[in-house]
């Protein structure tokens, strides 16, 4: 028996059929598929953990137990400029051009970056603009806390850049211990007998978040110069 072929209208119903058949096939793994998806990333053990701090709290302990500590203003771009140096204030000659060969012929290879002080005026590399020392007070103590306490709330955020415009430094039965503190950028860096031992990250809520006021006021206080934050 032969069959009768589809006419142009019933082809048309046919292909409608299919398409629809395929698409309701289709919803429904979707479906299936983002459901399971949900509940894998639901599930407690799939969750992803926010690295902690390379620190620890016991570091933080001798600046706190402490008689005595050593405030520094820092500077936090160590290296000298040239003032006067403008790149952007008169274009480069054309490639090939007379000028362009006058100034290749004419010009120095560059030196080595010239730091502004020696060794010795710098805290951890940076130059010290000044520095108080004092005895441990409630104000120290809420300084180093809130460090603590907004390092152990981390968001994990981490800034590309470290500025450093403060220094602690306290002795504690022998041994140095030193902070490096750089508000700016949500970021510290501890240090014993000159070793690096450790780093806060401290970019957190905003109740959490630690300030400068505190030592940029004993500082201010003190006459001791400091750097503007730009």
């Amino acid at each position: 028996m032969s069959s009768t072929p589809e006419t142009g209208p019933n082809r048309m119903a046919h292909a409608h059929r299919r398409f629809f058949i395929v698409l309701c096939l289709a919803s429904a793994i979707g479906f299936v598929l983002l459901n399971r998806l949900g509940n894998y990333l639901l599930e407690p053990s799939t969750k992803v953990e926010i690295h902690k701090n390379a620190y620890k709290t016991e570091y933080l302990r001798p600046y706190l137990e402490a008689e005595e500590w050593i405030l520094y203003s820092l500077d936090p771009y160590p290296w000298r400029r040239n003032e006067g140096e403008d790149l952007f204030n008169k274009p480069p000659p054309l490639p090939g051009s007379e000028e362009a060969q006058k100034t290749k012929s004419n010009t120095e290879p560059p030196g080595e970056p010239k730091r502004k002080v020696p060794p010795d005026q710098e805290f951890h590399n940076f130059p010290i603009l000044g520095k108080l020392v004092m005895q441990e007070n409630e104000k120290l103590r809420y300084v180093i806390q809130a460090l603590d306490t907004a390092g152990q709330n981390w968001m994990g955020a981490v800034a590309g850049c470290f500025s450093p415009r403060h220094g602690i430094r306290v002795m504690r039965e022998g041994t140095i211990h030193d902070l490096v503190i750089c508000y700016q950028c949500s970021s510290a860096v501890l240090y014993v007998n000159g070793k690096h031992v450790g780093g806060i990250y401290f970019a957190t809520t905003l109740e959490l978040d630690p300030s400068p006021d505190v030592l940029d006021g004993i500082l201010r206080k003190a006459g001791i110069k400091r750097t503007p934050v730009h």
